[in-house]
């Protein structure tokens, strides 16, 4: 197993296979309200979908590419 790299723009924990342009992705989604970010307690950023996200793609279709670019399946609960 390989341990993710911690990001030092944001903290965020990026793990080598995903490529260095995550975060800026992220940032971008983040900025376009694709996704909503929130910190937890101990200052940690957690991302929820965003209202654009689920205006313009749909709830199940963002889950569907963000398994798909991780190469996992959509859990079906």
């Amino acid at each position: 197993d390989i341990d993710p790299e911690p990001n030092p723009r944001n903290k965020t924990k990026i793990h080598p296979s995903l490529g260095a342009n995550v975060a800026d992705l992220l940032d971008k989604a983040t900025k376009e309200q694709f996704y909503l970010v929130k910190h937890t307690d101990d200052g940690e950023p957690k991302y929820e979908l965003g209202p654009r996200a689920l205006v313009e793609v749909g709830r199940f279709q963002m889950i569907q590419f963000q398994a798909d670019a991780l190469h996992e399946k959509v859990d079906p609960s």
